[in-house]
């Protein structure tokens, strides 16, 4: 596992709060820096399309698409290359081991229970949990920061600035963006995960709504303000997957003090104490052809997660942590048997993103 391959968007996050007079913790992006600089550039916005990996749109869009011309190159997400590590990092500058938001769902003690971080209820038990991970996990966002600079929008489940279509969020892109007072907007779009989480990014359909986000793209990045750029960003890719059920060998889940946590691609096991010593060799028969598995203390020198980890980090990593080097998804219970696309895991194509500029009108 080469954990010097990650991290690639935390820069662009640091470029852009440069950008915006706000505290940097980590390195920037060079080529951001100049965009923003030789572009002139006096508002921003971050359209993290989800899950459109640069695999995903060299795959299914054609050189002289819009969002491959302006694609000025690849770079990788945080580890693991998920949806809660990767875009918590880009909205705060931060590592996921400083934020904590290290993937799905994690355990936390204070309710003995893996609590899904966004949706704040159980993984496994469903129960209600409104209070404990912004206790536990407080983060504050860029676009939070910046007061009435800063602005975000989403999909229809929310209630800041919700929209139904994709068209819809490019519309209201346009609108915050002639506001005189906004600097900086954090746009969202997760239907494009969705759809390749059901059909696979390998599945023709997949290229059909790609090439519909391309038109929309281009259609209305043409009508931005002037002075405004764009930053259209993905916080992991996609790879197509089959799921297995952790529960098909008794013997393993017989170790474990807690199910599992994170993601089922990279997994945090909790395994009691008097099975510490068997628990490798019967992961390893069961799965070591599709999965790597590390002690807590190699993640932690490997620095897998990034740098200065928060107090929780030994608890959200459990005992041991398997990361994917297959094409295998890991499952407690009934899960969704349906899933033909994910990610999180090791593989490098799963982490490596799009960085796509508009305009390019000075050096870039």
């Amino acid at each position: 596992m080469e954990s010097g391959f990650y991290g690639q968007t935390l820069k662009v996050s640091g470029s852009l709060r440069k950008h915006c007079g706000l505290p940097v913790y980590h390195d920037t992006d060079e080529t951001v820096d100049l965009w923003l600089q030789s572009n002139q550039i006096d508002k921003v916005v971050v359209l993290l399309i989800d899950a459109m990996g640069t695999s995903v749109v060299q795959k299914h869009l054609n050189d002289d698409a819009f969002l491959r011309k302006y694609m000025v190159k690849s770079i990788t997400s945080v580890f693991p290359p998920t949806t809660t590590a990767s875009t918590t990092s880009i909205r705060t500058g931060k590592t996921p081991a400083e934020n904590g938001w290290l993937g799905w769902n994690q355990y936390f003690h204070e309710v003995d229970d893996n609590i899904i971080l966004f949706l704040n209820r159980g993984q496994y038990s469903h129960m209600a949990y409104p209070y404990v991970v912004s206790k536990a996990l407080p983060v504050v966002f860029t676009e939070d920061e910046l007061g009435d600079t800063g602005d975000s929008i989403w999909p229809g489940w929310s209630v800041h600035n919700p929209c139904q279509t994709f068209e819809d969020m490019w519309k209201k892109i346009i609108s915050i963006s002639l506001h005189e007072n906004r600097k900086y907007v954090y746009a969202y779009w997760d239907q494009f995960d969705t759809w390749m989480h059901r059909n696979g990014p390998s599945d023709v359909s997949t290229g059909e709504k790609l090439r519909e986000i391309n038109a929309v793209c281009e259609k209305y990045a043409l009508q931005l303000p002037e002075g405004t750029g764009v930053i259209i960003i993905a916080d992991h890719s996609q790879i197509d997957v089959e799921k297995h059920n952790l529960e098909d060998h008794p013997e393993i889940v017989e170790c474990f003090s807690h199910l599992p946590g994170l993601e089922p691609r990279t997994v945090a096991f909790h395994i009691r104490q008097d099975r510490l010593e068997v628990f490798p060799s019967l992961f390893e028969k069961a799965y070591g052809n599709d999965f790597d598995l590390y002690t807590r203390q190699q993640i932690l020198d490997l620095k897998m997660f990034g740098e200065r980890p928060c107090e929780r980090m030994h608890e959200f990593i459990g005992d041991y942590l398997a990361i994917a080097k297959g094409n295998i998804s890991l499952v407690y219970g009934t899960g969704d048997k349906t899933v033909k696309g994910d990610h999180a895991g090791g593989r490098k194509e799963e982490a490596i993103v799009p960085l796509i500029l508009y305009p390019q009108t000075g050096n870039i």
